[in-house]
């Protein structure tokens, strides 16, 4: 039980109270706990530790030297929290020879970060929980009372900080924004591209020996990521990976295909001042691609969805659905409306065969049927509708009122 008359106690207390040094304050919690701990932020750096040198665990030791958990290690968490959502903490056992405690640090209803107690010198189960709990939230008024709490790491874990500064600091103009990447390794002309990779299904191995960051680097050598929500978040240089590895996208298609992840791709730009809007548009792809319906509306699902690919159906998604049809062409409103009275199939038809460049053939590959029955269709569809494919601006509003009205159906 707590025993708020201890030394250890007392000293927490006093540090907690008079200093200004988080890392005297977790030094003096560990004291509490009989164990090394740690105290990470939300965006997964480490803030604070107790312990160095003289821990005999390699894992603990490269995460504090690199400055951040590794994205296995992220979407680990991620999933046992996600099994037991009230729960305050959870045990790891599959990291490394010694376990781990790790604490969600929740303040008014936000997670600010976690801690993590790694059994060292007390068996975990050997301090009782309301020991932890106080040690929790002292944490938590610690590091929520005063958010300048933060590391500057240097080398690659010092730029994926500085990412995610650029990614969510709201800079009042370019000016300051351009201040601030002077000097940086993002001081550049170039051409650049950003993912968002998806963690929501991703299940790390259960073998340490695979590093998700440092595979997703060695692919992209050119290129800076961190974790922020469900996201890893990478930016690549686009124009020095086409210039050394113009294979490079199809390495990473099949990594992420290996890995059962899936990632929503921005399109280019040359102003990272864009770059909250592109990281965006990556994962609107990503939403797009899991939630539209019918599927066949959208290109071909691959693990790397391009929002280029998606932007029309984002369009859509933008506009109340009760203006849309005022959009779609009278001439296909007319097949919809024939479609629904008698159960007949032209509205789909009718798509694929402006989705296939007006291919009789591809039309038949998209809707799985003989290229005859594609021909008799077409033809019924001109003497019901007097379709007029003659004109490509007709064939436009055609394609684009098809696509409303099967994405509204």
């Amino acid at each position: 039980m707590l025993d708020r008359n201890s030394p250890e106690i007392a000293a927490f207390l006093d540090a907690f109270l008079h200093s200004d040094d988080l890392e005297e304050i977790v030094k003096r919690a560990s004291a509490v706990v009989g164990n090394p701990v740690a105290v990470i932020d939300s965006g997964y750096n480490f803030l604070a530790w107790s312990h160095y040198e003289s821990v005999p665990d390699q894992t603990w030791l490269k995460r504090i030297q690199e400055g951040h958990w590794d994205y296995d290690f992220v979407a680990m968490v991620k999933r046992y929290t996600a099994t037991a959502p009230s729960r305050r903490s959870v045990i790891v056992t599959d990291i490394s020879p010694l376990r781990r405690k790790i604490d969600t640090l929740i303040s008014h209803g936000n997670l600010i970060g976690y801690s993590v107690v790694l059994e060292l010198g007390n068996n975990l189960e050997e301090v009782d929980e309301e020991v932890y709990a106080f040690v929790r939230d002292i944490l938590i008024k610690t590091v929520g009372a005063e958010r300048g709490w933060r590391m500057r790491p240097s080398g690659e874990s010092g730029t994926a900080v500085m990412l995610r500064e650029l990614l969510h600091t709201r800079f009042p103009n370019k000016i300051l924004f351009q201040e601030r990447l002077k000097g940086s390794v993002f001081d550049r002309k170039t051409v650049f591209q950003l993912f968002s990779l998806s963690m929501a299904n991703y299940a790390p191995p259960a073998s340490r020996k695979i590093n998700l960051e440092a595979d997703i680097a060695k692919i992209f050598p050119d290129s800076w990521s961190f974790v922020g929500d469900e996201y890893i978040v990478v930016l690549i240089d686009l124009s020095a990976t086409q210039r050394k590895n113009a294979e490079a996208f199809d390495f990473f298609a099949y990594f992420l295909e290996c890995k059962g992840l899936v990632a929503g791709q921005s399109t280019p730009f040359d102003d990272l001042y864009l770059l909250p809007g592109q990281k965006k548009q990556s994962v609107r792809a990503l939403e797009i691609a899991a939630q539209i319906r019918p599927g066949f509306l959208v290109p071909e699902k691959s693990v790397i969805i391009p929002y280029e690919s998606y932007k029309i159906m984002d369009l859509l998604r933008h506009v109340p659905a009760e203006e849309l049809v005022g959009f779609c062409h009278t001439d296909i409103r007319a097949v919809a409306g024939y479609d629904t009275e008698h159960g007949s199939d032209y509205l789909r038809t009718v798509f694929e065969y402006l989705n296939a460049a007006r291919s009789m053939h591809a039309a038949a590959h998209g809707l799985h049927i003989h290229h005859n029955t594609v021909y008799y269709r077409m033809t019924k569809a001109r003497e019901l509708f007097h379709l007029d494919f003659t004109s490509e601006h007709r064939n436009v509003h055609y394609y684009l009122s098809c696509v409303i009205l099967l994405y509204l159906a």
